[in-house]
């Protein structure tokens, strides 16, 4: 008990004899110097940091797809984008005209899947109102997978082949 009332005295004696420093004056700061920001990066982008610019404009120097020329396939609706150093394009057929029945996307390939395709293509993708994303990979060649089999497959024609039998979806 004599320890607590000793240790007490000598906090309280502690905090008496406790002298804080004085805090400088606010008028002894220098003033502060105007707000500058940095001048606008020169080049394509449009704010001075590079994450700021627009990924979707269309890249040059590369090899555009071109249309299947086969019987019952229409032509695809393209559109080229880049991302950092890739360049992508995304593949969308036109509406259907039989309602609510598949579209596919549908490839230049040696083998022909599904077995309803036409002869020497291969199908990406397949659905109502269906868009497929492919990347430009070397030589110049357009890289997807197979819709069927997930197979890598390379190629430089898309079309879009139109099913006439309705899904029975609405």
């Amino acid at each position: 008990m004599n320890f607590l009332v000793l240790f007490a005295a000598c906090v309280a004696v502690a905090f008496a004899q406790y002298q804080p420093e004085a805090a400088p004056a606010p008028e002894s700061y220098p003033p502060a110097p105007p707000q500058t920001y940095p001048a606008p990066a020169p080049g394509p982008y449009p704010g001075p940091y590079p994450e700021e610019h627009d990924d979707d404009h269309k890249p040059r120097g590369y090899r555009k797809l071109k249309n299947l020329h086969i019987t019952g396939v229409v032509d695809a609706r393209k559109r080229y984008f880049t991302r950092r150093d890739d360049v992508f394009v995304a593949i969308s057929c036109p509406r259907n005209p039989t309602p609510s029945a598949y579209t596919w996307i549908l490839a230049d390939s040696r083998d022909t899947t599904p077995s309803f395709a036409p002869a020497n293509t291969v199908t990406l993708a397949g659905g109502i109102n269906v868009e497929y994303v492919a990347k430009l990979g070397s030589h110049g060649r357009w890289e997807g997978r197979d819709f069927f089999l997930d197979d890598k497959h390379r190629f430089r024609r898309v079309g879009c082949f139109q099913g006439t039998v309705p899904s029975g979806l609405p």
